[in-house]
């Protein structure tokens, strides 16, 4: 029995390209698949707006070397609107009151992209574009100091997935101004 179904198909981008997050709960099987039995969460992300164009840009610098950066910008002009965003996170050693605890490093790269074109008025054109990129390094001999269960304390992991994709979709209203007579 499946409990959680998680679909990457590019779509794991940095928090900053999120507008909102909707818990949708009871069966969904219909609109989302066979595995949307007790509910679904759709992350809708955001999208640029020729009347409203922004710009926004962050970071962060703490303890045990992490970091974090991000940038946005979104406007459009005419029929056509942009949304950009990209982030990168870093985390180095970590520290402990004894010292430091090698090979427990995070990296992440995530860059975000949607193109919309308002072909009609009510029919429009979008591309979603998503890459994302982490390598998370674990274990030796510091690491595994306090789970000696976990078999050689020698022992080093490294996972590196990489998540690349994009999405084109249609969105229009088919009415009776559609028709042709």
């Amino acid at each position: 029995m499946n409990f959680l179904t998680i679909v990457p198909s590019g779509f794991m981008s940095g928090v900053g390209s999120v507008e909102r997050v909707e818990v949708v709960k009871g069966p969904q099987a219909g609109i989302y698949g066979s595995n949307a039995v007790s509910g679904v969460i759709n992350i809708i992300k955001k999208r640029g707006d020729k009347d409203h164009p922004f710009m926004e840009a962050g970071g962060f610098y703490g303890t045990s070397d992490k970091s974090n950066v991000h940038a946005s910008i979104g406007g459009g002009f005419d029929k056509f609107s942009y949304f950009l965003d990209y982030s990168k996170a870093e985390k180095d050693k970590h520290k402990t009151p004894d010292g430091n605890i090698p090979n427990v490093t995070y990296e992440s790269e995530n860059f975000y992209a949607r193109l919309d074109y308002q072909i009609l008025e009510d029919h429009e054109i979008s591309f979603d574009y998503s890459y994302d990129s982490s390598k998370d390094t674990r274990g030796g001999r510091d690491y595994w100091y306090l789970l000696p269960i976990y078999g050689s304390p020698d022992l080093t992991y490294v996972l590196e997935p990489e998540y690349n994709g994009g999405y084109l979709s249609y969105d229009g209203k088919i009415n009776d101004h559609s028709r042709r007579d």
